[in-house]
């Protein structure tokens, strides 16, 4: 009886893509920001190892500062606070 046949990811001990995402830490590679139709932005994250597929986050045309907050935490930088003008 001959052997069935077996994939490289397979013989390494893969058996799909998902079982290799989980074995592989997700480690933030770069930002992408751009335009989204009717006003605000996109922000995708791209990680470093191919298995993990990019993972997109809409921020509206009236979400600018949850877009930046958002920006800040995972791009790692300070944002200084607006100042707050009393009336």
């Amino acid at each position: 009886m001959p052997k069935p046949k077996m994939s490289a990811g397979e013989a390494i001990g893969y058996h799909d893509g998902a079982q290799r995402a989980q074995s592989e830490r997700k480690v933030l590679s770069h930002l992408r920001i751009e335009p989204a139709e009717g006003g605000g932005h996109i922000v995708e994250h791209h990680f470093e190892h191919y298995a993990h597929e990019p993972e997109r986050h809409v921020f509206g045309a009236t979400e600018g500062d949850e877009a930046m907050a958002h920006i800040a935490k995972y791009a790692k930088i300070q944002v200084p606070k607006a100042d707050v003008k009393e009336s």
